[in-house]
C-alpha cells in the first residue's frame, strides 16, 4: 500500500507567497543584524586602537573605522530602498565575538596583543564578508539590484580588509 505524502505546512506545499514572505523576513532580519554589527564595531574599533601597540595596526584600524562609517551609511541606504525603518537587531554571534576579543585584550600581554587583535579582526571580517555575501544574494533573488550591488561592495571591502590586516 502506498503512503500518501501530505505536506505538513504551506511551505512544503510549495506556496510561493509564503516562501517569498519568509525570504523577505530573513533578508530584513539579517540586514538589521548587520546594522547592529556595524554600529557595534564603530564603538569597538577605538577600543582595539587603544590596545594596539603597533602604529601600523592602529592606522589600519583607523582606516577601517572610517570604512565602517561608510558601511552604516550604505546599510541605511538599503533600508531606504526597500522602504523599511533602519532599526537594528542585536547579532548575538557578533556580540559574543566582540566580548571574547575584549576579554582576551584584557588578559593578554602587550607583546602578543597585536597578534590577538589581528586574528580577532580577521574572524570578524570573515563573518561580515559571508553575511554580506548572503545578503547580496537574497537581495538579488528579490530583484533588489541596487541593494545587492551595495551589499556586494561592502562584502568586497570586508574581505579586502580581513586579507590585508597585519601586525
Amino acid at each position: 500500500m502506498a503512503v500518501k505524502n501530505t505536506p505538513v505546512s504551506q511551505h512544503e506545499s510549495g506556496s510561493k507567497e509564503m516562501i517569498a514572505a519568509d525570504l523577505i523576513a530573513a533578508f530584513e532580519l539579517q540586514l538589521r543584524k548587520m546594522l547592529w554589527t556595524e554600529k557595534a564595531l564603530l564603538r569597538f574599533i577605538p577600543l582595539m586602537m587603544e590596545k594596539a601597540a603597533s602604529e601600523q595596526l592602529t592606522e589600519a584600524l583607523r582606516v577601517h573605522h572610517r570604512e565602517t562609517k561608510g558601511h552604516v551609511s550604505s546599510l541605511e541606504a538599503v533600508f531606504k530602498t526597500i522602504r523599511i525603518n533602519a532599526e537594528s537587531v542585536k547579532d548575538v554571534e557578533m556580540e559574543s565575538m566582540l566580548n571574547q576579543t575584549l576579554q582576551s585584550m584584557k588578559d593578554t600581554r602587550e607583546a602578543v596583543r597585536d597578534e590577538l587583535i589581528v586574528t580577532s579582526t580577521r574572524q570578524i571580517e570573515q563573518y561580515e564578508y559571508l553575511a554580506y555575501q548572503a545578503l547580496a544574494q537574497m537581495a538579488e533573488s528579490q530583484g533588489l539590484t541596487d541593494s545587492a550591488r551595495l551589499l556586494q561592495e561592502i562584502s568586497i571591502q570586508e574581505k579586502a580588509f580581513g586579507d590585508k590586516i597585519s601586525v
